[in-house]
């Protein structure tokens, strides 16, 4: 039986929550590729994830993103001054892009 790492996406990845979800991940074992919007943000992870700096709303790259993962966490955060409709835009593309590669689990942690 072959023994592989489970590979998880995690959108949002250098936020507060994102942050701790990838820091658990690694200690699990798991394989993470993690989107930020700034990759200088995440550069401690260097060696350890795969850092993907993109818009999270850019349907090309949520379909990379995704393509291999067995599972996406939705960590994406906002400030009050933010787009408000960052999040409806970005589960409209990410979900797109999951059922194209046939990526059945989503976990999203949002705050309203």
């Amino acid at each position: 039986m072959e023994n592989r790492k489970r590979r998880i996406a995690v959108l949002g990845a250098s936020g507060t929550v994102g942050r701790r979800i990838v820091e658990h991940l690694l200690d699990s074992g798991c394989d993470v590729v993690c989107q930020t919007r700034s990759a200088k943000k995440l550069a401690h992870l260097a060696g350890r994830a795969r850092i993907q700096a993109f818009d999270p709303r850019d349907a090309g790259c949520l379909s990379e993103f995704v393509s291999d993962a067995e599972a996406v966490i939705f960590a994406l955060g906002t400030d009050s001054t933010g787009e408000t409709t960052l999040f409806s835009d970005t589960t409209a593309a990410l979900l797109t892009a999951m059922n194209a590669h046939h990526v059945e689990r989503l976990i999203a942690i949002t705050g309203i």
